[in-house]
């Protein structure tokens, strides 16, 4: 996937997940929803190392979505934290 568009499709992805983690994750539906879309954006080529590969990943995360341990190797690697501090 295009950097652009992987980042694209994280914002929004991201905003889905803030706006399910408020309304106190009481839409089944929609977290499958998030679930099939977190794994499809992580399941092309993307950039481990972009911020908002992180950002996504920390927000699904916090929100109690699974990530594919794979998934979760690739943005180990390299720890954004450590790049932008």
């Amino acid at each position: 996937m295009e950097s652009r568009a992987f980042i694209r499709d994280a914002k929004v992805l991201i905003e889905r997940i803030e706006l399910f983690v408020s309304n106190s994750f009481d839409d089944a539906v929609e977290a499958n929803d998030i679930q099939k879309d977190l794994n499809l954006i992580f399941s092309g080529t993307f950039n481990p190392h972009l911020p908002s590969a992180h950002t996504l990943f920390l927000a699904a995360r916090d929100a109690g979505i699974r990530v594919k341990p794979d998934v979760e190797n690739q943005l180990a690697r390299f720890s954004y934290d450590n790049f932008a501090g």
